[in-house]
């Protein structure tokens, strides 16, 4: 089963009343007046131990408080709903992933004369009326639909035309496509330096370049040369984590989200947009107890996603601690 927790830059343990969560009552996790962990602010942040007791970060886990299972839970703006809790996970019996956030780069194509390099070129020739340059970029991102989609676009030499003139009208084309998902620009101002360069409108599309006719010839640099920038997917933009938390939201009750409009398993996202976090996975595999030999039941995973500007070093040493 997969499961996230989304936390906000708040204060380890903060409850609703103020201050920090005592330890749980006895009584266990049921929901009830009692039990302090439904207390926790919207996005704080709790470790617990197997006893009930919420883990100080600041300080080693002590002997009486390393028990053999532990579990997190995160305060939820619902009030109704109470605190997140994830399942717990036994002392050593994990495995803890750390994913800094990476910023997403945009992919950068340059084709012809790369001012950076000084070299390469369009090839055109001399330019004989009725000619095409012709131009296809295709979207090949993993997972598009539909699958490699492609754009053609192509531009025929007129009397009146030169070398810039002829490439402007074919970026004029692209950039009047408004699914192409790609942005052209005229570099360079003179046939030996001109080029045309191809920034992907969003990090997350990849494409690809094919080139025919009177411009088949022309240099392509790419993946990080000159100044063409290799994609960079990224980890922990909001809209990763949101759709992670939308994909766990499916094995908690939503299991009608692609057939239905309204959804069985309505509670708020708790991504917030435009904000950027660190990913902490903790994954393991549940056994079932046999009379000779465990046996496999299921494998459990779930992950904490954590604001950038909260600094997770405490957390990831006690999670260290349990886990290693």
């Amino acid at each position: 089963m997969r499961e996230i927790l989304i936390t906000k830059d708040i204060a380890y343990a903060t409850s609703k009343d103020g201050g920090e969560i005592g330890n749980i009552a006895v009584g266990g996790l049921l929901p009830n007046a009692e039990n302090e962990l439904d207390r926790l602010a919207p996005g704080a942040l709790a470790l617990v131990n197997d006893r009930n007791k919420v883990i100080d970060l600041a300080t080693p886990i002590s002997s009486a408080n390393m028990t053999d299972k532990f579990y997190l839970a995160v305060g939820r703006a619902d009030d109704e709903a109470g605190s997140k809790i994830v399942q717990s996970f036994a002392r050593g019996s994990a495995e803890l992933n750390i994913s800094p956030y990476v910023a997403p780069v945009a992919q950068e194509v340059q084709i012809g004369h790369d001012l950076t390099l000084a070299a390469g070129s369009l090839g055109l020739g001399t330019l004989v009326i009725g000619d095409i340059a012709f131009m296809r970029i295709t979207n090949d991102t993993l997972g598009t639909l539909p699958p490699l989609d492609s754009f053609r676009f192509e531009v025929s030499v007129r009397a009146i035309d030169t070398d810039v003139t002829l490439m402007q009208r074919l970026v004029d084309k692209i950039n009047a496509n408004e699914f192409v998902n790609v942005t052209a620009s005229l570099t360079g101002v003179t046939g030996a330096t001109l080029g045309i360069h191809l920034v992907s409108d969003v990090a997350d599309t990849h494409f690809i370049v094919g080139l025919t006719d009177i411009i088949e010839a022309a240099t392509i640099t790419k993946d990080g040369t000159g100044t063409s920038v290799l994609q960079v997917i990224g980890t922990g933009t909001s809209a990763q984590v949101l759709f992670l938390e939308d994909e766990a939201s499916s094995e908690e009750g939503n299991t009608s989200k692609l057939y239905l409009s309204s959804l069985f398993y309505p509670a708020p996202f708790e991504t917030v947009a435009g904000e950027t976090y660190d990913l902490i996975s903790i994954s393991w595999t549940q056994l079932k107890q046999r009379p000779i030999t465990p046996a496999f039941a299921s494998d459990q995973y779930f992950q904490i996603a954590v604001p950038v500007s909260f600094d997770t070093t405490d957390l990831e040493a006690r999670l260290a601690e349990i886990i290693l």
